[in-house]
């Protein structure tokens, strides 16, 4: 059986960028309807962009495998495209987790919080950092189940400025 690996996927891609933007397309699930065709030894896969775009992977042997896809990218220039690196990193997800399934309980929670934070984009924070800070108002009514609390923010960076009363309870 056809084993997929991140590497081995980037190896197929000849531009990095195609790759990020299948991965994209990949976390944020625009991969859909796969399937697997044991007679024609395939797989086929429906991933979403800007419209729904058709993947084909067709297995040759263990080692080896080809690829199509109907976006215009693909067309024009007949090479791997994002649509293509998103159906590959889907299946050696499966893959990866259906190998996980043999795991022990503990084991298995382990796989899970490193996929977690696997998959969480994390994006470098720029600019001024701010202090936040809540301020909760209790009146002395509220002590005696008649009143109201209220719960207000006040951010800043060297002066705090108060926002809207955000819940009332």
């Amino acid at each position: 059986m056809l084993r997929l690996t991140k590497e081995r996927i980037k190896q197929t891609t000849a531009d990095e960028v195609i790759y990020y933007r299948g991965a994209k397309y990949f976390r944020e699930n625009l991969v859909s309807n796969v399937t697997w065709s044991k007679a024609n030894k395939q797989y086929r896969a429906t991933v979403t962009g800007k419209n729904p775009y058709r993947v084909v992977i067709q297995v040759k042997n263990d080692q080896d495998f080809s690829c199509t896809c109907n976006c215009p990218d693909y067309i024009k220039k007949n090479r791997v495209c994002k649509h293509i690196v998103a159906a590959l990193l889907f299946i050696a997800d499966y893959q990866e987790r259906s190998s996980k399934e043999s795991c022990g309980k503990e084991e298995k929670r382990a796989f899970q919080i490193v996929e977690y934070f696997e998959r969480q984009n994390f994006s470098p924070i720029y600019g001024e950092s701010f202090e936040l800070k809540p301020c909760i108002t209790l009146p002395s009514a509220f002590k005696a189940n008649m009143g109201k609390a209220f719960l207000a923010f006040e951010v800043g960076s060297k002066r705090l400025y108060k926002i809207q009363n955000i819940k009332k309870f």
